[in-house]
């Protein structure tokens, strides 16, 4: 049987129930705030007697689902969401019959541990009542024992048709198409056939969820051609080993990729935190992501700074003009606002989307517990283990984004002019792959080796070049440094990394082992990049090593220079912002 995409409208009046109004579906300029659980754990998935995938500490994550929703609830939210497989029942249960939701307006999609039909049933018979009512496909288990479905939970806040008393409501979305790396979903599972469209009216925002593997089986611009000229965000919660296999991104990679500038449409996907398991195979990334595409995004330095403090880092996926920005790989809740997925209600100066920003964190310690510190262990227990002088590089007063400025224009990561800002610079590029070069979100498996070249590279000039500078051309332009050269950065000379024992600033790149002619477009780009200061172009020193035949002796340490040089677009002999140093 195929899909369906039923409106929710048709649904809740044959139950006489009344369409909520859903903040996150208004198109105004009013944020939204979200509530996303990276939920962590060992998953058993049993097919032995009544087949079931569930947590291996099913208490462990009733307590811990419980505590974030009655955190939520006490906060306030717009829109709660927990990954696939995440939730046992009973803590769905417990919410939802509790006097902690009662919140008109908010919405919950809460992924739920697997569910046989005696399960559902004793759910549902025990709340639904004239306040609460459980809703879902009524067909899925017929003749199909020894089943299970792969539930979704929307839980939201109505009233009845005609009445003005509100009612609370469980709709029960299933899974409809297996996930084949194992047997028990092919072998067990029970399909849905309905998967259900959110909106407050034809003119709303428009939400959809599609369940981990069915983003193998969907094209958006016909699966969900009944609302493809309408704004909208889909959610895809996952329980998923690896989620940025080409297959399971090409509904989104296509879109992106084909979509106009500023599309209505964003994407919120969830998974389980890094190092969970399914059955002993662990999860070695997770890889939870916004994606959307605006021109307006906020990429300052304080939201960049606020965002990575608190675990979202924005990376530019320019050959498709969008952000992806992916959150911190381990257990945490992650509370941030949004920009509403359209504006259209409004006048066109006043429709631009600027993107999420970071409110809070939260981690498990018995409870959760807002925490509001760095992130980037992983990336400091890495360069402590490497050795070399990174304290200049964690200094408490040396920002998130300047971190990776400062990186950036020390080993040569530069492709052009306006290298500094994020949306320009090559730690922030991210590709059709996925893959964040972003040295702040340290924890990405499939770029690590990557950055811990660019991070050698640092150790060497930190370690070494600064502080051994026998290489140094000498002449008044480096004497200083000669003298006394220290690791310095900070606004607005983005484009200088040292200063020299009377303060003045300069830089120097160490370009590792490269040919002579990628050195100088190297050098070419780093002159265009600030081409208003005179000083810049006698204060640039590029470190190198080439091997071609042979070893390239270095050049004579003390070139002919004076203050009426040439400029180095010409000077091809002498420059000495070049030098080539053989490797030891």
């Amino acid at each position: 049987m195929g899909v369906k995409y039923d409106f929710i409208d048709k649904i809740l009046e044959q139950h006489q129930l009344a369409m909520p109004d859903l903040k996150v579906l208004r198109p105004d300029y009013e944020h939204y705030k979200t509530f996303l659980y990276q939920h962590s754990g060992k998953v058993v998935a049993n097919v032995e007697g009544i087949p079931s995938v569930k947590n291996a500490n099913s208490k462990l994550a009733a307590d811990k689902h419980l505590a974030f929703f009655q955190h939520a609830g006490r906060e306030t939210f717009d829109l709660l969401v927990t990954p696939e497989y995440s939730c046992p029942l009973s803590a769905v249960h417990d919410f939802v019959k509790s006097a902690d939701f009662d919140h008109p307006g908010s919405l919950m999609v809460i992924g739920c541990e697997s569910s046989t039909l005696n399960e559902l049933e004793n759910f549902s018979n025990d709340l639904n009542s004239d306040s609460l009512v459980v809703l879902m496909e009524s067909d899925v288990f017929a003749s199909k024992e020894n089943k299970f479905v792969d539930p979704v939970a929307y839980v939201f806040v109505t009233k009845k048709a005609g009445q003005d008393k509100y009612i609370r409501v469980v709709l029960f979305q299933f899974k409809t198409y297996p996930m084949g790396a194992t047997p028990i979903e092919n072998e067990f599972m029970a399909f849905g056939t309905k998967r259900y469209i959110f909106r407050n009216d034809e003119e709303s925002i428009y939400l959809a969820t599609i369940i981990c593997s069915e983003g193998l089986n969907i094209d958006l611009e016909t699966d969900l051609r009944q609302f493809i000229d309408k704004p909208y965000l889909l959610l895809h919660p996952q329980l998923n080993l690896s989620p940025r296999t080409a297959n399971l991104k090409q509904y989104r990679t296509n879109f992106f990729n084909n979509c106009a500038q500023d599309t209505s449409v964003e994407i919120l996907c969830y998974n389980w935190a890094k190092d969970s398991a399914i059955d002993g195979e662990v999860l070695t990334y997770a890889h939870s992501a916004i994606y959307t595409k605006t021109r307006k995004i906020l990429i300052d330095d304080h939201r960049i700074n606020r965002n990575d403090k608190l675990g979202l880092y924005y990376n530019n996926w320019k050959n498709a003009k969008s952000s992806i920005l992916i959150f911190d790989e381990n257990e945490a809740v992650f509370c941030f606002l949004n920009s509403k997925v359209s504006k259209r209600r409004l006048n066109v100066q006043n429709q631009a989307r600027y993107g999420p920003k970071m409110l809070e964190r939260l981690v498990w310690e018995g409870k959760w517990v807002v925490v509001d510190n760095t992130l980037n262990q992983s990336l400091v227990e890495y360069c402590r283990k490497m050795g070399g002088d990174f304290e200049y590089f964690f200094n408490e007063n040396m920002s998130f984004i300047n971190r990776e400025r400062l990186l950036s224009i020390t080993v040569g990561e530069i492709s052009g002019k306006e290298w500094v800002s994020p949306d320009k610079n090559e730690f922030f590029k991210i590709s059709d792959d996925e893959y964040s070069r972003r040295i702040n979100f340290f924890q990405d498996p499939d770029t690590k080796d990557l950055k811990i070249g660019w991070l050698n590279k640092y150790a060497t000039f930190s370690t070494s070049l600064i502080k051994n500078v026998d290489w140094m051309p000498r002449n008044g332009f480096f004497q200083d440094l000669i003298s006394d050269c220290k690791i310095h950065y900070s606004s607005p000379n983005y484009n200088y990394n040292v200063v020299g024992v009377n303060g003045l600033p300069a830089c120097i790149v160490y370009a590792g082992v490269t040919d002579p002619s990628k050195v100088e477009e190297l050098r070419a780009l780093m002159l265009k990049s600030h081409p208003d200061d005179n000083t810049f172009p006698n204060r640039l020193l590029i470190v190198y090593h080439y091997f071609g035949d042979r070893e390239v002796d270095p050049k004579p340490p003390v070139p002919n220079f004076s203050p009426t040089a040439p400029s180095f677009s010409t000077n091809n002999n002498d420059n000495p912002t070049a030098i080539n140093r053989t490797k030891e």
